[in-house]
């Protein structure tokens, strides 16, 4: 299962995908890699294009499995409500759409 952790920045990225790869707008404002930079690491790693849309796609909702196990989890209701908040923010993020 892929997982977006709570603690820490977006995806573990701290330094970034690669110094080798221009970074989208988004990136360059915000901090935060969006779905292009991804795209744009995956093509520098030699993926194909097809391949490369399914991969990103996973991660641009939130599964309906994992919803189910966070509402069946052991954390209390607030905590389970932050965690759906903070998730779901790091995928609007990632789906922004770069300039």
């Amino acid at each position: 299962m892929k997982c977006l952790h709570v603690d820490g920045d977006d995806f573990g990225l701290d330094g970034g995908l690669s110094p080798h790869i221009e970074k989208s707008d988004v990136m360059e404002r915000t901090g935060h890699p969006c779905h292009i930079d991804f795209e744009r690491f995956a093509e520098r790693i030699g993926l194909r294009k097809p391949r490369i849309q399914r991969i990103v796609a996973k991660y641009m909702l939130l599964p309906p499995q994992a919803q189910l196990l966070i509402g069946h989890s052991y954390l209390n209701d607030k905590m389970k409500r932050n965690y759906l908040r903070i998730v779901n923010e790091r995928i609007s993020r990632f789906v922004r759409v770069s300039e």
